[in-house]
C-alpha cells in the first residue's frame, strides 16, 4: 500500500456515450486525476534535483571562484577527489581509453594506474553535473507543470537513470578513495533519491495514465509538444556546460599565463647563465655556494645520470613515482634527452611524499607507496652493482644501468606495485627477487631516500616535481612542454658543456624570501572590528590568521609582535581567528582543536570587557599557555590578566563575541585560507616563513620595510 503523502488518486473510468435515442439528461465527464495534479512523490523528486544541483553548483564555483567552501580547504578530501583522473572530463576520455586497453574498472576507479597530465585535465566533472542537473530540474519541472504525458516521462525516465547510474559510479570513486567529500555525497544523494522517487512514481502513474489517455474526454497533446520538458532540459543542459566550460577556459587560460609568465622568466636567467658561460667561460651558477651545503664541491645532481658528463643542458627532477605530474616532466626530460643525445644529461632525486619516510610532510601520506617506489629504484642500482663487482665487470656504468631501468618502469606503472604482483615483475626485469625484497627493505636503501630528502629540502622544495636546468629552477612547469621550451632556448645560446660542479642553485635561505616576493598582492575584508598592533600608517602590514591552541601560529605571533616591539613605526600586526574547531569554524575538515573555539571567544570577551589592552594581554597569555587549554585555566587568565574570570565567562557567550569570531571566519574563506597559520605581509601570501636556523620572518618584514620605503629613505 502507498504511503498516504505518495497515494495516487484512484482513477474513474469514462461513462459511456449517451445514445442517440436516449433522453438527453446531461453525463458528468471523467476527470483526470493525474495529467494536471502532480503527487506529491514527483515533488520530493524536484527537491531532489534541487539540492543535487545547489551542491553541484558550489563546487563548481568553488572551481572557477578559486576559493575554497568549508571543509574543502588544501589537502582536503574535497581536493583529493577532485584530482582523482575521473575528475575530469579529459580524465574521463584517458578512463575510458585504459578501460579499452584492457585495463580493469576497478584499477580505473582507484585511480592509481590512470595518469592523467595537467594539460589534459580540462573540465572538472563537477561542472558537466552541475549542468547535468540544471536540464533535470528544469525538465522535471516542466514535466509536472505540464502534466506528465506518458511518452515525455519515459524519456525523463531514462535520463534520470543515466544521471544516477552516473552518481553510483562516483559514489564507488568516492568509497575506494576512502576520503569523504561532504558536497559530493550531498549531490549524488539527491540525485538518486529523485531518481527513486521519480521510478517509483511512474511506475504508480503508468496504469493511470493508460487509462485516461484514452479518453475522449481528454486533449491529446501535439507530438512534439510531448517533449518540451526533455527540450528545455536538454537546453538547460547545453546552456550551462557551455557557459561553464567558457568560464572553466578562461580560469585555465589565466593559470596558464600565469606558468608560462614564470616559466619565462626562469629561462631567461638559464639564457643568461648560458651567455656569461658562452662567453666568459664561467659557471652558470648565479650565486656562490654556501660553504656548509653538501654539493659544494660537486654541485647540485642525483647519483645517477642519464646523458653525458658534461653536457649543455643538465637536467634534475626532484620527484615522486606516484606524483602525475612528475612522470609527464620525466617524459618530456627524455624526449629532449633523446633529441640532443649529446647535449642533455638527467639526473634524479628523491623526494616520496608519504611520511614513512619523509618527516617533512607531517603525518600526511598522499601517495601510499612512495617510499617503497623510491627505494625500489635505489635497490635496482644496488644489487645490479653488487653483481657487476662479483662478475669483475664496471659497477658504477651497471649499477646507472639498473636504476633508469628500474626509474622508467616505476613511472610507467604510477609507481604501483603489490606484494602479489611485484616478484613476478621482478623477475620481468631480470632481478632476483627475493634478493631484491631484502635489499630494498634494509636501512641502507632507506638512508639513501632520507640523504636526497634533506638535499631537496635545503633546496625550499615546496611539492613535486622540483625541476633544476643547469642549477636554475623551472618556474611554471605547469606550462605544457615548459622543460621542451626551457632546452631548445639553452641550446639556441650555444653554451660550452659543463659538468654538474656549474650548478649551485638558489638554497632556502633565499628562495623562501623569493616565493613571498613573487605572489601576487590581494585585497583584504574589511572588518568592522580589528586588533591591530603598531602604527596604522608603517610601511610592513602584516596579517595572521591563526588558533590560539596551534603551536606554529604561536611561534609567528611571537615573532612578529617581537618585530613590532622592536619597531613599531615600521610593522604594524594584525591578528584574525582562524580556529581549527569545527564547532565555530566550518572551513576545517574536522576539529583539530578541542578549544581553538573557546580560546577565540575569551580574546574577543576580554576586548569587550577591556578594550585593546585586555585584549592584547589575554591574546599573549593564550599563546603562552597553549597546554592544559580548560576553562579554569581561561578564568586563571583573565585573572592574569587584570579581568574579572566570571564578567569574562559571561561575555564569552555573548553575541558580540560570536558576531566578531564569525566576521574573521568569512573573511577567512574569501581569502581561501587553508592553512594555520596563515601569514600575509603586505597583503602577498607567505608560503614558507620558518626554517630551522633561520629567521626568515625577519629577512620578509627587512625587505618588505624596504619596499613600502620612500625613495632615499
Amino acid at each position: 500500500m502507498a504511503h498516504p503523502l505518495c497515494a495516487t488518486p484512484t482513477p474513474t473510468l469514462p461513462m459511456p456515450s449517451p445514445s442517440p435515442h436516449a433522453p438527453s439528461t446531461p453525463v458528468p465527464r471523467a476527470t483526470d486525476p493525474g495529467p494536471r495534479r502532480a503527487s506529491s512523490c514527483a515533488w520530493w523528486a524536484l527537491l531532489g534535483y534541487l539540492g543535487a544541483l545547489i551542491a553541484a553548483g558550489a563546487l563548481s564555483a568553488q572551481h572557477l571562484l578559486g576559493s575554497h567552501l568549508p571543509g574543502c580547504g588544501v589537502g582536503s578530501a574535497c581536493q583529493s577527489i577532485a584530482a582523482h583522473p575521473l575528475g575530469s572530463i579529459g580524465g574521463l576520455r584517458v578512463g575510458l581509453a585504459a578501460l579499452a586497453s584492457g585495463e580493469s574498472l576497478l584499477e580505473i576507479l582507484k585511480g592509481q594506474r590512470v595518469q592523467v597530465e595537467p594539460a589534459s585535465a580540462t573540465m572538472p566533472t563537477s561542472l558537466l553535473a552541475a549542468a547535468f542537473f540544471a536540464g533535470l530540474f528544469a525538465a522535471c519541472s516542466l514535466w509536472l507543470f505540464r502534466g506528465r504525458i506518458i511518452r515525455e516521462g519515459r524519456a525523463l525516465r531514462w535520463l534520470a537513470r543515466f544521471g544516477a547510474a552516473g552518481s553510483i559510479l562516483y559514489l564507488a570513486v568516492i568509497a575506494l578513495s576512502g576520503k569523504t567529500c561532504v558536497y559530493c555525497l550531498t549531490a549524488h544523494g539527491f540525485n538518486l533519491f529523485a531518481w527513486l522517487i521519480l521510478e517509483l512514481t511512474m511506475r504508480k502513474r503508468s496504469h493511470v495514465q493508460t487509462a485516461t489517455t484514452s479518453s475522449p474526454g481528454l486533449a491529446h497533446a501535439a507530438p512534439l509538444a510531448r517533449f518540451v520538458p526533455l527540450l528545455a532540459g536538454a537546453a538547460v543542459f547545453a546552456l550551462c556546460a557551455t557557459a561553464l566550460g567558457v568560464l572553466d577556459a578562461q580560469k585555465r587560460g589565466t593559470e596558464l599565463a600565469k606558468s608560462q609568465a614564470a616559466q619565462r622568466e626562469s629561462q631567461a636567467q638559464m639564457v643568461a647563465q648560458a651567455e656569461a658561460a658562452r662567453t666568459a667561460a664561467q659557471s652558470a651558477a648565479s650565486k656562490p655556494a654556501e660553504p656548509d651545503v653538501p654539493w659544494a664541491a660537486t654541485g647540485f645532481t642525483g647519483r645517477w645520470r642519464f646523458g653525458p658528463e658534461a653536457a649543455v643542458v643538465r637536467i634534475v627532477l626532484i620527484s615522486d613515482y606516484q606524483c602525475p605530474q612528475c612522470r609527464r616532466i620525466e617524459t618530456e626530460s627524455f624526449a629532449m634527452q633523446a633529441k640532443y643525445p649529446d647535449k642533455v644529461s638527467i639526473s634524479a632525486v628523491q623526494f616520496p611524499l608519504c611520511s614513512a619516510c619523509n618527516a617533512n610532510i607531517g603525518n600526511q601520506c598522499p601517495h601510499p607507496n612512495a617510499c617503497w617506489a623510491a627505494r625500489a629504484a635505489e635497490t635496482a642500482a644496488i644489487v645490479a652493482g653488487a653483481k657487476a663487482a662479483l662478475e669483475g665487470q664496471n659497477q658504477v656504468e651497471a649499477s646507472n644501468t639498473a636504476f633508469w631501468k628500474m626509474h622508467r618502469w616505476l613511472f610507467s606503472k604510477g609507481g604501483s606495485f603489490t606484494d602479489a604482483t611485484f616478484p613476478a615483475d621482478l623477475q620481468s626485469l631480470g632481478f632476483d627477487s627475493a634478493q631484491f625484497v631484502k635489499v630494498m627493505q634494509s636501512p641502507q636503501t632507506l638512508a639513501l631516500i632520507q640523504r636526497d630528502i634533506d638535499r631537496a629540502m635545503l633546496l625550499g622544495i615546496n611539492g613535486t616535481p622540483m625541476v633544476l636546468i643547469n642549477g636554475v629552477e623551472l618556474k611554471g612547469w605547469e606550462a605544457p612542454r615548459a622543460v621542451e621550451t626551457a632546452v631548445e632556448a639553452i641550446i639556441a645560446a650555444n653554451p660550452p658543456a659543463q659538468t654538474a660542479k656549474a650548478d649551485m642553485p638558489v638554497l632556502a635561505s633565499e628562495k623562501y624570501v623569493a616565493d613571498w616576493r613573487d605572489q601576487p598582492a590581494r585585497s583584504l575584508p574589511t572588518e568592522q572590528v580589528v586588533h591591530a598592533l603598531g602604527d596604522p600608517s608603517a610601511p610592513v602590514e602584516v596579517v595572521v590568521y591563526g588558533d590560539f591552541q596551534e603551536p606554529n601560529t604561536a611561534r609567528v605571533d611571537a615573532m612578529i609582535r617581537e618585530a613590532v616591539e622592536k619597531n613599531p613605526k615600521g610593522v604594524r600586526y594584525i591578528y584574525r581567528h582562524f580556529p581549527g574547531d569545527k564547532d565555530c569554524n566550518p572551513a576545517v575538515s574536522k576539529t583539530f582543536f578541542a578549544f581553538g573555539c573557546t580560546a577565540s571567544k575569551a580574546a574577543e570577551a576580554a576586548f569587550a570587557l577591556g578594550g585593546d589592552e585586555a585584549y592584547w594581554k589575554m591574546h599573549a597569555w593564550l599563546m603562552a599557555n597553549q597546554a592544559g587549554m580548560s576553562m579554569d585555566s581561561i578564568k586563571r587568565g583573565a585573572a592574569a590578566c587584570g579581568l574579572d574570570a566570571d564578567q569574562l565567562v559571561a561575555e564569552m557567550a555573548g553575541g558580540k563575541v560570536g558576531i566578531a569570531l564569525q566576521e574573521d571566519v568569512q573573511s577567512a574563506a574569501s581569502l581561501g585560507v587553508g592553512q594555520i597559520p596563515y601569514v600575509m605581509v603586505n597583503r602577498k601570501f607567505v608560503p614558507r616563513w620558518d626554517r630551522k636556523g633561520d629567521n626568515v620572518m625577519e629577512r620578509i618584514l627587512s625587505e618588505a620595510g624596504q619596499a613600502k620605503a620612500p625613495p632615499g629613505k
